[in-house]
């Protein structure tokens, strides 16, 4: 409302849902553009030519890391407005939704404290560390997390990056990130918080609240 707000959807012929999420949260009178790379959305939201960036939540399967730009990228880029995940998509759903698509929201913006969130966390290693081990070092640091992806950066032999998904508002500065090196040793080149989401609201939940409480469906 107050300046000019677009939208850069990851989407192609056989991944067209991320469009139907951004329009359907978004409205249809945004401004949105369509790109067939994760990496030219990312790109439009540095250079600040789009507000936003619409882009598929990472899985180990993953063939184009997204992510590893929100990781290298030098925090004084953008004028120290570095870009973050700030939301996931549906943030309203169903709980017969859940196994859909769902997305990321990027910004140059540091996500918000909304008293129920996650944070994901790019923890980079000299090393690659089992599921198990990592997800009991994650532990021993303070948090409780799982690995959503995992990228090697092939031009380092001795740099493996986890994106760990962890319960609860991480902030940039938060001293258990402070103290990684006390739990990985040798092992930690370095952990960068990449943003973080609400937890998206079951509308199921809501419904079932508001009965309890005497209120019609």
């Amino acid at each position: 409302m107050q300046g000019p707000f677009s939208v850069a959807v990851f989407a192609t012929e056989t991944a067209h849902g991320f469009w139907d999420l951004a329009r359907d949260h978004f409205g249809g009178g945004v401004q949105s553009w369509k790109f067939s790379t994760t990496r030219r959305v990312v790109e439009t939201v540095v250079t600040g030519q789009c507000s936003i960036g619409i882009v598929p939540e990472p899985d180990l399967q993953d063939t184009e890391s997204w992510w590893q730009f929100l990781v290298v990228q030098p925090n004084t880029a953008n004028r120290g407005r570095p870009v973050r995940v700030i939301s996931k998509l549906p943030f309203l759903r169903r709980a017969a939704q859940h196994g859909g698509t769902e997305a990321y929201v990027i910004a140059r913006a540091d996500p918000e404290d909304s008293g129920q969130d996650r944070s994901l966390l790019a923890i980079d290693l000299a090393a690659d560390l089992s599921t198990d081990t990592l997800h009991k070092a994650v532990a021993d640091l303070g948090f409780s997390g799982i690995l959503r992806a995992k990228w090697h950066d092939t031009t380092a032999p001795k740099r493996w990056v986890h994106l760990v998904d962890v319960a609860g508002f991480i902030a940039r500065d938060d001293d258990r990130v402070a103290h990684a090196g006390d739990i990985f040793g040798d092992n930690l080149n370095e952990v960068v918080v990449i943003g973080g989401f609400a937890d998206p609201v079951i509308l199921d939940e809501i419904s079932a609240s508001l009965r309890t409480l005497g209120y019609p469906r």
